[in-house]
């Protein structure tokens, strides 16, 4: 090998070297730090029964700007991302013939738009109401609705009735909020309930592990029944909500039927994240019930990793007028005193076995607003 071959080489190895050590100089002078990447927070609030139906057994196309000025003076208690509600009542364009019972609650989809127009985007249609008219029938007349709603409501999610049974569990509803996915299902909870194109006790498993399989961070439970009147909820419903979160991994269960106020629990689940069950939030905007003023706020703020447990709040309203607001001392004193027997009641129902569940202490002070 000559000489100017050795030189080659030579030169080759320096540069080499000397790249060698200036690259890596630059990267310790310029680090490449992968940033932390910050979990935005969400808000959900959670609102008890609501509907405006004209009146019992009657049918008429809401006047929705008088309904927008009641939801206009409600504004200040809104989150400013998830607002759900319970609609409780039929959802027809029309109604010629109301079921036989005593009340019959039926309202037209231009009512759901006004709350969505309202901020409202989580809607739990399962209740026993959901069937009130029986001509047309609802399964015939959802499938006309749905696709208005989808049209003129796009960025709301709706879940518990349907035009048939399977779509309850085919096409789970998700809401995407600052980068959360947020999956929403809604079930009546009564024994002995036919399997219908309503969301109940016969379908939920299945309604459940759809949800559960569906590509989301937080999962959502609208959850109509127990006993009305009553402040505690019944073993039933305490069963459903905790089955929820421990076999299906939940994260917030919004409860309502019984028109007052009932307790709540924080959960934990097997992986360390906790849920939080709300057994029934009263009344909100509800035209058939107006003398009935019981009624709560429920908040939670949650990132893509679930529920941050301190952000829990209960707001009790006031029971003095038809419109829902900021609850008076005398208001907040009654509430306490039905949510600390409410929670007794609920803390004395064993866990689930197997579910991994754990009861966390939660001292919450309820907030007025």
């Amino acid at each position: 090998m000559n000489q100017s071959v050795f030189r080659l080489i030579a030169i080759l190895s320096i540069l080499s070297t000397l790249l060698g050590v200036s690259l890596n100089a630059w990267a310790v002078v310029n680090p490449k730090k992968k940033a932390k990447k910050k979990l935005r927070v969400i808000d959900i609030r959670g609102f008890g029964d609501s509907g405006f139906i004209g009146g019992n057994h009657q049918f008429h196309r809401p006047e929705e700007w008088a309904i927008e000025q009641k939801l206009l003076r409600v504004a200040p208690l809104r989150s400013p991302h998830v607002n759900f509600v319970n609609l409780e009542g039929t959802l027809v364009s029309e109604c010629e013939r109301f079921a036989s019972k005593r009340y019959s609650f039926v309202m037209a989809p231009e009512v759901l738009l006004s709350f969505a127009r309202a901020g409202f985007n989580m809607f739990g249609l399962a209740n026993n109401h959901s069937r009130d008219c029986q001509m047309p029938s609802p399964e015939q007349e959802f499938a006309k609705i749905n696709r208005f709603l989808r049209k003129m409501a796009p960025k709301t999610i709706w879940h518990g009735s349907a035009s048939e049974p399977r779509e309850l569990w085919q096409s789970i509803p998700i809401l995407v909020v600052r980068g959360v996915r947020i999956g929403m299902v809604a079930i009546k909870a009564w024994e002995n309930d036919v399997a219908t194109s309503v969301g109940n006790l016969t379908n939920r498993h299945q309604i459940f592990q759809a949800l559960k399989e569906a590509k989301v961070d937080l999962r959502v439970l609208s959850l109509h029944g127990g006993e009305e009147n009553k402040h505690v909820p019944t073993d039933l419903m305490i069963d459903i909500a905790r089955e929820f979160v421990g076999i299906y991994d939940g994260d917030i269960v919004f409860g309502h039927h019984s028109h007052t106020i009932q307790g709540f629990e924080m959960l934990q689940k097997k992986d360390g994240r906790v849920a939080s069950v709300f057994y029934s939030l009263g009344n909100f905007l509800h035209d058939g019930l107006s003398s009935r003023g019981e009624g709560m706020m429920a908040q939670v703020k949650a990132t893509k990793r679930g529920v941050m447990p301190h952000s829990v709040q209960v707001f009790p309203l006031n029971s003095e007028s038809e419109l829902p607001g900021p609850a008076n001392s005398k208001d907040l004193r009654r509430a306490r005193d039905i949510w600390r027997r409410s929670n007794r009641s609920i803390a004395a129902r064993p866990l689930p076995r197997g579910t991994g569940l754990r009861r966390l202490s939660w001292e919450l002070t309820p907030v007025q607003i």
